[in-house]
C-alpha cells in the first residue's frame, strides 16, 4: 500500500505523479508540516488517501524562487544550474530582461552555454515556458557555440521581428556554423509563410534572404544547403526549380 499524489494540471512531467510507501510518506508529510506549516495548513489531510491536496497557487509564493534568486544562483558559477527554479525566468518582464542582460555579461562562455542548454531541456519538457528573452539576449554573444544554442532556443518562435533578427544573423554573422543554424531555424517561418501566417512583405523578405543565400557562390556550402532545405517547404515554382538545379549539379545535401 502506498500514497499516490497526482498533479491535476501539471506544468511539467515533474508534477504529474509521485508515489511513496506508507513507511516513507508519513515522515515526509511530517517534514513538510514542520518546515512549511503555512503551506501544509492548506491541505486538510496529509496522512491518508482522502483526495485532499494543494492547489497550484497554494505553494507558489513560498516555494517558488524569484527571478532575482535564480539569477543570483546562475551568477555563482560554483553552484549547479537551478533546473527546477528556471521557470521563474519564463516570460521575463522588462526589469528581469535588463537583469538578464547584466548577468549575461558576467558569465564565462561555458556557463552561458550551460544555461542555454538547460533552458532548452526544460522547454522540451514544458512547452508553455517562454525563455525567448534569454535566447535573444544570447543572440549577440561573442562565443559562436553560444549563439548557435541561442538560435536553437528560438526554434518555435513565430514573431516577425525575431525572423528578421535571424535573417540578419544569416546575412552577417562571421561564423558559417552560426549562419547555417539561422538558415535552418528560418525553415519554421517558411512553413508559417505557406499557411499564410506571415504578412506579404515579411514573406517576401524571408524568401529573398534564403534565395540570396542559396545563390551566393561565395557562401559556405553548408549554409547554402541549409537555406535550400528551409525553402523546401515553399510551394513557389522557383523553389522547385532551384532544388532541381542543385540536384542536377550534384551539390545537394
Amino acid at each position: 500500500m502506498g500514497m499516490d499524489v497526482f498533479g491535476m494540471h501539471p506544468r511539467s512531467t515533474v508534477g504529474q505523479y509521485f508515489r511513496a510507501s506508507v513507511w516513507w510518506w508519513h515522515p515526509l508529510a511530517e517534514f513538510i508540516e514542520e518546515r512549511q506549516p503555512e503551506i501544509a495548513a492548506r491541505c486538510s489531510d496529509w496522512h491518508s488517501n482522502s483526495g485532499a491536496g494543494l492547489d497550484d497557487e497554494d505553494g507558489d509564493s513560498e516555494a517558488r524562487a524569484t527571478p532575482d534568486q535564480v539569477i543570483a544562483t546562475i551568477l555563482d558559477e560554483a553552484a549547479a544550474i537551478p533546473f527546477h527554479d528556471l521557470p521563474a525566468l519564463s516570460e521575463a518582464d522588462n526589469a528581469t530582461a535588463g537583469k538578464l542582460l547584466n548577468m549575461w555579461q558576467k558569465l564565462q562562455p561555458a556557463r552561458r552555454r550551460e544555461v542555454l542548454a538547460t533552458l532548452q531541456r526544460l522547454g522540451e519538457e514544458d512547452s508553455t515556458l517562454d525563455f525567448d528573452r534569454v535566447h535573444l539576449t544570447a543572440l549577440q554573444d561573442p562565443d559562436p557555440a553560444t549563439r548557435i544554442l541561442a538560435i536553437r532556443g528560438l526554434w518555435e518562435q513565430e514573431r516577425e521581428d525575431v525572423m528578421r533578427l535571424l535573417v540578419t544573423t544569416l546575412r552577417a554573422d562571421t561564423e558559417a556554423s552560426v549562419r547555417a543554424e539561422a538558415a535552418n531555424v528560418l525553415g519554421q517561418y517558411v512553413v508559417s509563410m505557406e499557411f499564410g501566417m506571415l504578412p506579404e512583405d515579411a514573406a517576401e523578405f524571408l524568401s529573398e534572404a534564403l534565395r540570396d543565400t542559396v545563390e551566393d557562390g561565395a557562401e559556405e556550402e553548408e549554409v547554402r544547403a541549409r537555406a535550400l532545405e528551409s525553402l523546401g517547404a515553399s510551394s513557389d515554382e522557383w523553389v522547385a526549380e532551384l532544388i532541381a538545379e542543385y540536384y542536377e549539379s550534384g551539390t545537394a545535401r
